[in-house]
């Protein structure tokens, strides 16, 4: 199911022009596939309707920190192609754990 094919309003039980498309909030950079109704439905089960989502490091590097007891939502990454031994190409790919921006707080700033 591609997400144009995604019915937000029956399947997920929420209106569509509630839910923000995710993105990554340090980056900017909207994400793709099968990452999006991953990240959505994540939204939803959680009641956030923002789509800021980022990992734990690029948090850090804004100044906020995932609260403690959250949980990340997983995501798949591909990293781009690689040479191996034998001179051949290939693709590789992995994965991220990310937090939505609900799941941060700021640091605490030394008083």
């Amino acid at each position: 199911m591609s997400i144009d094919e995604l019915d937000l309003d029956d399947e997920m039980g929420v209106e569509a022009d509630e839910m923000v498309m995710p993105f990554n909030a340090v980056t900017l950079k909207e994400y793709k596939g099968g990452n999006i109704v991953r990240l959505l439905m994540a939204q939803r089960e959680n009641g956030w309707t923002q789509g800021g989502w980022a990992g734990y490091h690029q948090w850090i590097s804004v100044g906020r920190h995932v609260c403690t007891g959250q949980h990340c939502t997983y995501i798949r990454a591909v990293g781009g192609v690689r040479e191996d031994d034998d001179g051949n190409r290939r693709q590789f790919s992995g994965g991220g754990r990310v937090f939505h921006f609900d799941q941060t707080a700021p640091l605490e700033t030394p008083a």
